[in-house]
C-alpha cells in the first residue's frame, strides 16, 4: 500500500479480515504514518492473499478494511477492497 501526505500527521488505518469458511473474522489490524509533507510512503504488511487457500482460519479469502486519517481531524469512512495481489 502506498500513500502520499500532502500535509504533516497523515496516516492510514488498516485492519486485515480472513474468511473462515462461514464468517469474516479479523485477523489483524495496525496504522501506517508518514512523517514528511509531499512524500511517498510505503506500508508493507505482508496480508493474506485473496486466493491462499488455507489462510491462517482455514477459509479461502482475505480483504482489507482502510481508511486514511489526519491527526486531530479524524479518519474517513471506511473503505473494503479484496486484498489479491
Amino acid at each position: 500500500m502506498y500513500l502520499v501526505a500532502q500535509s504533516t500527521g497523515v496516516y492510514a488505518r488498516w485492519s486485515n479480515w480472513l474468511w473462515d469458511g462461514s464468517s469474516w473474522r479479523q485477523y489483524r489490524q495496525g496504522e501506517c504514518s508518514i512523517s514528511t509533507q509531499n512524500t511517498w510512503g510505503h506500508c508493507n504488511k505482508d496480508f493474506y492473499e485473496d486466493s491462499t487457500n488455507p489462510n491462517a482460519f482455514g477459509g479461502k479469502g482475505s480483504g482489507i478494511r482502510l481508511s486514511l486519517c489526519k491527526s486531530g481531524a479524524g479518519c474517513s469512512t471506511e473503505t473494503w477492497t479484496w486484498n489479491d495481489g
